[in-house]
């Protein structure tokens, strides 16, 4: 899969967002990347389409990095918010919903408990809002390990 072109580009458009390119982290997130990608795999989520498996080894590439970066934000970010369990959603969701709206990103971020002035949060937009990112494979695959 590292060898399709655009999948090479996701990954090391990743890697470069990392907080620190050392070695050992690029190999962590490597490794992650590769971990889940043969999850998915081995529990049916890969499709037998070559474009789909590239499309979702590109969103599992922003998905690690989401990982990687903010680590202490996975369980705010995986919370379900909600009262009825049919009806209740992640913070995640939510989030990937509010993106390109300003006032509704602010708003959510808030709701969630967190601020909209962190870098963190500044920078976890910038990640959602990438140029040709795919929001339903993103948030499919965020559904499963978050």
């Amino acid at each position: 899969l590292e060898r399709l072109p655009p999948v090479r580009l996701a990954l090391r458009a990743a890697v470069l967002n990392l907080p620190a390119r050392i070695p050992r982290q690029t190999k962590a997130f490597l490794n992650l990347w590769r971990f889940y990608m043969v999850l998915d795999y081995r529990t049916g989520h890969l499709s037998s389409s070559i474009s789909a498996v590239e499309r979702h080894s590109i969103e599992m590439a922003r998905f690690v990095e989401l990982m990687v970066r903010w680590p202490w934000l996975l369980d705010s970010l995986g919370a379900m918010r909600g009262e009825e369990s049919a009806a209740a959603r992640t913070t995640l969701a939510d989030l990937l919903d509010a993106v390109t709206d300003d006032e509704r990103w602010a708003r959510t971020v808030t709701t969630a408990g967190l601020r909209a002035d962190d870098p963190a949060i500044r920078g976890m937009r910038t990640l959602f809002r990438r140029q040709g990112a795919d929001r339903e494979v993103f948030a499919s695959i965020a559904v499963r390990y978050l």
